[in-house]
């Protein structure tokens, strides 16, 4: 399932970008503020026609999408195997769908309805079922791409995914699915942080309606449905996502061709939180060893974030005294921005489990620098300038892509019909305890 949506607010300065399988440009519009585009250009269509590019783009915090991924055939058949499954009483209503924060969760006409694609689920009509099988592979087809694209740079090793998370849904008339974010990092966790082996690297969706009106369809042709686009906030930035394991939390701000008066356009550095900086144990003025006995350890780890700095600009051993503390020296590219801090550092809150927002705005106090702490924004802030949105439409065949850490996004309410659709994702392995932790 989706993960917990938590309501932000609005935008104020965007740029509006709608796509439509009708259309073989991105079309761009300037509601206020700041243009991030101002003309058309090409817009990937077919498997054919995609580059190496229009995936790795993924890496730069922006959508992949491809129109025609599944034939027509090949959608009838989901299709058909959706309404079997509705029929058998396979689907049930999701938790996320129409929520928002407080409510009592009371489910009506109007709720998304899901099943969970597994191995075991009733075939019923083989000649629809099989169709599971068929995306399946072609999935893991699109899988073994998306590593050879999106693998990160040699030090990180390569990248290896998972096809961890399937399932169908139907969005009725009415439903809609608030802002949200699939994966964040697991220091954001709280209790419920670095539990799983595995977390969500890659979110796709697959949509499989015919006859759709997209929100600005003035066509007057006869269609199904319309409404329930998919709606996604991105940040043009430098490699995103994750970097040797350490998730994004934020990104910071550079003002290009700025004046006194006006900023024309903005770039943003991804922003990576490092959670196992080795730090000496110190309490009491005491330095801790490592004691079987009494459980103490002479490490502990603690965070620090960084960039990565083009210039080659390396961070290495800082000490204080005896107190020490070491930051990661393989990538001669990283650049730590703040000292190592933690839950008990005078600038942290208090309060454990902090709303997303919350939590942007305490590690933004960590920033050594204070122009970096004014020009911090979380992953899920979208109120700050330089953001796009994008608009999908529901039609059948479309594949959408993109990072799960980077990309707050949201589905539109869906004014008729019911929007169906496939969706899942890849999960990648989750960052390993160093050997160290613990003693």
């Amino acid at each position: 399932m989706w993960s917990e949506s938590i309501p932000t607010a609005a935008a104020t300065l965007f740029s509006f970008v709608s796509y439509s399988s009708n259309r073989r440009f991105q079309q761009v519009t300037t509601h206020s503020g700041l243009a991030r585009c101002s003309t058309s250009s090409s817009c990937p269509i077919s498997a054919s026609e995609n580059t190496n590019d229009d995936i790795s783009q993924i890496r730069r915090g922006q959508l992949y999408i491809e129109h025609d991924f599944l034939t027509p055939s090949e959608v009838q058949a989901l299709r058909d195997d959706i309404a079997q499954l509705r029929r058998a009483d396979k689907f049930q209503p999701s938790g996320l769908s129409n929520r928002v924060k407080g409510d009592q969760n009371l489910f009506g006409i109007s709720d998304r309805l899901t099943c969970t694609i597994t191995t075991d689920l009733w075939e019923g009509n083989r000649q629809y079922s099989s169709m599971r099988l068929l995306l399946e592979e072609k999935l893991e087809d699109l899988k073994s791409n998306l590593e050879l694209l999106l693998s990160p740079p040699k030090h990180d090793g390569d990248l290896e995914l998972h096809l961890a998370e399937m399932y169908y849904s139907i969005s009725p008339k009415g439903s809609c699915l608030p802002r949200h974010q699939d994966e964040r990092h697991e220091e954001t966790k709280g209790d419920k942080g670095w539990i799983n082996d595995t977390r969500r690297s890659i979110s796709w969706i697959l949509y499989l309606n015919d006859s759709w009106a997209s929100h600005d369809d003035d066509s007057g042709a006869l269609m199904t449905g319309s409404g329930g686009e998919l709606r996604a906030f991105c940040r043009n930035g430098g490699w995103c996502g994750s970097s040797d394991g350490n998730l994004q939390v934020g990104w910071l701000r550079k003002d290009i061709n700025a004046t006194n008066q006006h900023v024309l356009d903005f770039e943003f550095d991804p922003i990576f939180l490092d959670s196992w900086v080795k730090v000496e144990t110190c309490v009491g003025g005491k330095y801790h060893e490592e004691s079987a006995e009494t459980g103490a350890t002479k490490w502990r780890p603690m965070s620090a974030l960084y960039r990565i700095n083009k210039g080659n600009r390396s961070t290495e051993m800082r000490r204080n005294g005896r107190a020490g503390y070491e930051f990661h020296r393989q990538d001669p590219q990283r650049e730590y921005l703040s000292k190592p801090f933690g839950p008990d550092s005078p600038t942290w809150p208090s309060q454990l489990n902090l709303e997303p927002l919350e939590f942007a705005k305490a590690l933004a106090l960590q920033l050594s620098n204070k122009e970096f702490r004014d020009k911090f924004i979380g992953t899920e802030d979208i109120s700050a300038p330089g953001i796009d949105i994008i608009d999908v439409s529901p039609y059948a065949g479309t594949l959408v892509l993109f990072d799960s850490v980077v990309v707050p996004h949201e589905v539109l309410e869906v004014k008729g019909g019911q929007r169906l659709a496939v969706a899942g994702w890849f999960h990648e392995d989750q960052q390993a305890f160093p050997d160290w932790y613990g003693t």
